[in-house]
């Protein structure tokens, strides 16, 4: 087979720049003729998408972590819409320029104290990879909204499917989620900063868009690398893409004047408080419906962002009262004293008679039970059995017309969760 590029115009080079501690991704939508070598017969002109990115060499590439997601799967058995490979972007083409490294940069920025980087700098190199041109999830906007949360949901499913044969998307955004026009299949893409589950890369690790990054992961710890990323910050993703998504975009055009324009910031912080502002104005109703948005999906919107604030908060009071817990357990039992108190002061005095004395409680095998049973309530919530919570807990799933309850049965069929105890 060959392909060749049709012909661009000059000034529409694949927009990027070099970074060291991120991705830098530019793309740029090209033109691509193919003829078969076989039949001699021309293809039609194919849209493509050239990605350009500094990827982290420590990593998995994309095309490694597609292709093996493909042989995970060849030749089971889906039902209609289960397969997940139906869900994942087509390679079509990958380079990676290996020996034009950031070294060199690295190098210069060491030789500046006030430079040096607090985190650990991954050594990277370009990659370029050649797709289809999909279309972008906004485009969901011009179908019925059932079809739109179909195509939603059809991607929750991928995800899960993929993170419970260890593969770990991790950066799910607007741009990520796309649709193959052809076909009308929405397509989960851009592994650049997935992995295989234990195999981190040796880099800063919390990389990703921050309008869409879950709010665990917008803090000054995760920012340090101390928080570890969990199966429900992608959840959490979702949810925000989806809300995006609807209030931004009104039949696949982009809405002027948005209600979430606030959240693009230039601190994580801000962002991540302009996003959370939105959600509690739209929980408590103090914010009115779009013009253009249906009723039924503005409810589900309410719904869902209610229904995850419940459980994140039930999560939140679970970890509190096992932090509370492991705190005690590493006390050691001690009985306070006031020490040698002066007779002729009447108010120490009356402190040492009539002063209750209260003792360290002693860590009992009752307590070691309870602290055994909040680790596993709080790891429910945190991996993949997050998943039974969210479709028994979630209106979205029901959503009146859509492929939802479809789904739900097809994760329950192929997703053991039962006894899961990874991320």
């Amino acid at each position: 087979m060959t392909a060749i590029f049709l012909k661009g115009k000059k000034g529409e080079e694949v927009p990027t720049r070099s970074c060291f501690n991120a991705r830098s991704t530019g793309i740029k939508g090209l033109g691509l003729s193919i003829s078969t070598d076989d039949d001699g017969k021309d293809k039609p002109d194919q849209g493509v998408a050239l990605k350009l990115s500094w990827g982290e060499m420590s990593g998995t590439r994309e095309k490694v972590i597609v292709d093996t997601a493909r042989k995970v799967f060849v030749g089971k058995e889906f039902s209609e819409g289960g397969d997940p490979c139906d869900y994942l972007p087509e390679i079509l083409g990958e380079k990676v320029f290996a020996d034009f490294d950031t070294d060199i940069g690295m190098a210069f920025l060491e030789t500046y104290k006030g430079n040096r980087a607090k985190r650990p700098l991954a050594k990277r190199y370009p990659v370029l990879v050649l797709t289809p041109e999909y279309k972008p999830i906004s485009s969901i906007t011009s179908l019925p909204v059932a079809g739109g949360v179909s195509l939603f949901i059809a991607l929750i499913y991928c995800h899960a499917i993929l993170w419970s044969v260890g593969i770990e998307h991790g950066d799910i955004s607007e741009g990520n989620l796309m649709v193959e026009e052809s076909t009308g299949w929405p397509k989960l893409c851009d592994y650049d900063l997935s992995n295989f589950r234990g195999a981190k890369p040796s880099g800063y690790f919390n990389a990703g868009t921050w309008v869409f990054m879950a709010s665990e992961l917008l803090t000054l710890d995760a920012m340090d690398g101390k928080v570890a990323r969990l199966y429900r910050h992608d959840s959490e993703s979702f949810i925000t893409v989806l809300v995006w998504v609807f209030l931004r975009y009104n039949n696949g055009k982009l809405v002027p004047n948005s209600l979430l324009e606030e959240w693009v910031q230039d601190a994580f912080w801000a962002c991540r408080d302009f996003r959370e502002r939105t959600y509690s104005a739209i929980r408590d109703s103090h914010l009115a419906r779009p013009d253009w948005l249906p009723n039924d999906m503005w409810n589900a919107i309410n719904d869902l962002l209610t229904d995850f604030y419940e459980l994140f908060t039930s999560r939140q009071a679970a970890f509190a009262q096992m932090k509370g817990l492991v705190k005690r357990k590493e006390e050691k039992p001690q009985n306070p004293t006031l020490g040698a108190v002066n007779p002729e002061t009447p108010f120490l005095s009356l402190l040492s008679r009539k002063g209750e004395i209260v003792a360290t409680a002693m860590w009992t095998e009752k307590d070691e039970e309870q602290l055994t049973t909040l680790k596993k309530v709080v790891e429910e919530y945190d991996d993949l059995r997050f998943t039974n919570k969210a479709i028994s807990k979630m209106a979205l799933f029901k959503f009146p017309m859509s492929l939802g309850t479809h789904f739900t049965k097809l994760l329950k069929d192929h997703l053991n969760v039962e006894n899961v105890t990874t991320q």
